[in-house]
């Protein structure tokens, strides 16, 4: 994966608490609905927050509220922190079971496809690397996904045939996009990293082409990532801006990976000269796009107090501690290790919430939540926030009108919803759950791909799910309006 030959060292992860559990979650039914989400920056302000306030129906229950304290604790999130970057080659018929079990959620998946420089992807080869797709399901893990042509040498492919690759790979992309947690530009050149092509294609023309083939083979709210600052820019000349953020836009779907890390004053040509002027491009750009990647060499650069700075700055949301194994030791040694590993992408805590006192059958529920992201970068990707009410005979389920991609780093970030109660809900003390799964129907009931949030006392991990109370009471002579005929656990206005 770096710019030169890598020789992979073998380290030796140790001391994470794994939290999750293979048990799947008992049946809830999604539903869809609408509620005011007042996310914000941390200044207060924020281009998302567009959400006129929900309108007040008939007076509801008095609300109490809940307070959380933040867990310190090391545990596994889906999409970010340690990613096992050995490379698992996805076509080779292995299992993944263990990468998990060595606490990571992500793995490198590395596709050659040195065999088919001239010519088309057999069916047989697509079908391997759908059956890899199925293993990474089966072991609980995402991949960062790159296709090259070589590992270091040897050449790439030319850019027609790497557009017809990428095309006989779309099918195959497209029905394993919940296993993959984003797709690097790869194909072009050495290790796929766009630079040394055989073929002539480090040229900006080659290089939209190929990208726009990779996204066009995406859902529009996937992403891929690309090599250096200065190759978006040749696309797309200024920053993001944050009005296109998660708005599904060309633009807004590709991110970064840096492969050289702090290796040097330019990380080894990541950034081109000016340097400062380059890297101030990428901080603004990368405020909702993935950043992720590892470093070349130890060197003073990658001492703790830098890489801090610099992983912050850049929002990583991933890192290969494979590659360089020394930096690895470094934030070992100078102790800062543990506290990358828990900031390393997001890192969500719920500090309050707010719910009704009482609810009768067919009432409304009114529910507010305060969190923060005390992680270095946002989600990148799609992820529904649910609120269950289990009566202890059926788990509802309401889905709530919020984009968890917001919540920026800093806070607080506040939710706010009314939800309708079914007027067959269960008379008794009933449970309220947070729960963010994937957005996959495929693997949205796996507690492994369900988000965990760092407050301590609230995470369920056979369910996924966050019980904000266990013992919300489900009184018919509890007061506020009812609807007699109320069928569903939805939002309302």
């Amino acid at each position: 994966m770096s710019m030169r030959t890598l020789a992979l060292a073998a380290v030796v992860l140790g001391g994470f608490a794994c939290a999750g559990s293979d048990d799947a979650a008992t049946g809830p039914i999604p539903d869809d609905g609408a509620v005011n989400d007042t996310s914000v920056f941390p200044s207060d302000t924020s281009p998302f927050d567009t959400a006129s306030p929900p309108d007040v129906v008939g007076p509801d229950p008095t609300t109490v509220t809940a307070t959380f304290a933040e867990d310190d604790a090391s545990f596994l999130n889906p999409e970010r922190g340690w990613m096992d970057g050995s490379g698992i080659a996805l076509t080779d018929g292995a299992s993944y079971e263990g990468i998990r079990a060595k606490n990571f959620t992500l793995a490198y998946g590395k596709v050659r496809l040195d065999a088919y420089k001239s010519t088309s992807i057999p069916k047989s080869y697509l079908d391997a690397l759908d059956a890899g797709f199925v293993r990474v399901r089966a072991a609980g893990l995402k991949v960062v996904l790159r296709f090259v042509y070589n590992d270091g040498t040897g050449g790439d492919a030319s850019e027609a045939m790497i557009l017809k690759h990428i095309g006989e790979l779309a099918p195959v992309i497209q029905k394993n996009t919940d296993v993959i947690a984003v797709w690097q530009g790869g194909f072009i050149g050495a290790w796929g990293e766009w630079h040394s092509s055989t073929n002539g294609l480090d040229n900006p023309a080659s290089r939209k082409k190929i990208i726009e083939a990779m996204l066009a083979a995406l859902p529009k709210d996937r992403m891929v990532q690309i090599r250096t600052p200065h190759f978006k820019a040749e696309i797309w000349k200024d920053p993001t801006p944050l009005s296109l953020l998660f708005s599904g836009m060309s633009q807004a779907r590709v991110g970064h990976h840096n492969d050289c890390f702090l290796a040097s004053a330019s990380d080894e040509g990541t950034y081109i000269d000016p340097v400062a002027t380059w890297k101030d491009w990428l901080e603004k750009d990368v405020v909702g796009v993935p950043m992720g990647g590892e470093s070349c060499r130890k060197n003073a650069l990658t001492a703790c107090d830098n890489s801090k700075k610099e992983l912050a700055r850049f929002r990583w949301s991933f890192y290969n501690p494979f590659w360089h194994p020394d930096v690895f030791a470094q934030w070992g040694a100078e102790g800062c290790r543990d506290e990358i590993e828990k900031k390393l992408g997001y890192r969500l805590v719920l500090d309050e919430a707010s719910f009704a006192k009482a609810v009768p059958p067919g009432g409304v529920l009114p529910i507010k939540l305060k969190l923060r992201n005390v992680g270095y970068a946002p989600m990148y990707n799609p992820r529904p926030v649910k609120i269950v009410l289990d009566d202890g005979k059926t788990r509802h389920v309401a889905t709530l009108d919020v984009d968890p991609r917001k919540w920026l780093p800093g806070g607080p970030h506040e939710v706010s919803a009314r939800l309708r109660v079914p007027a067959t809900v269960v008379a008794g003390n009933a449970r309220l759950e947070l729960w963010l799964p994937d957005a996959s129907n495929a693997i949205a009931l796996r507690p492994q791909y369900a988000v965990r949030i760092a407050s301590k006392g609230i995470w369920d991990e056979k369910r996924g799910s966050h019980v904000l109370t266990d013992a919300l009471p489900i009184d018919p002579t509890a007061p506020g309006a009812v609807d007699p005929t109320a069928k569903d656990f939805e939002p309302i206005k």
